[in-house]
């Protein structure tokens, strides 16, 4: 059974996990982000390159973030958890259950602990804005 979504939720809540995701990576943890990934190294040369690739970033970015969106609405709309405590709590299981996961598996792997903590971080507070937003747009 294919159930239907609210798509201007779904769109709100895209555009607000670019919201946070530039606040977390730019204002709130910028220095140490760009450390942890080693850009403090990069050269004129690079960053200008990096930096016109970055429209194209945020529009896949944009998608990304819709698909995730959507999945948690079909999550929240399957268990009947509405409302703004609702989505939020389908949202944090969902992101303890998955992202979470996922990125410790990553660290675990060869990935860059201070990078784990900034992601995950950055992925919780986005999961639950977004389940804030579908839970209470139903």
């Amino acid at each position: 059974m294919i159930m239907s979504v609210n798509w201007w939720a779904i769109v709100v809540s895209a555009l607000a996990a670019l919201a946070i995701g530039s606040f977390w990576h730019g204002p709130l943890f910028g220095q140490q982000w760009i450390r942890a990934m080693g850009w403090d190294k990069v050269d004129k040369a690079q960053q200008e390159a990096m930096r016109r690739g970055m429209g194209m970033a945020y529009f896949w970015q944009f998608i990304a973030s819709g698909v995730m969106a959507y999945v948690l609405a079909l999550f929240i709309g399957r268990l009947g958890m509405w409302g703004f405590t609702g989505g939020v709590t389908v949202a944090f299981w969902a992101w303890l259950g998955f992202v979470l996961t996922i990125k410790f598996g990553d660290s675990l792997w060869g990935g860059k602990k201070e990078l784990f903590w900034m992601s995950s971080g950055n992925m919780l507070l986005t999961m639950l804005v977004m389940g804030a937003i579908l839970g209470a747009w139903k």
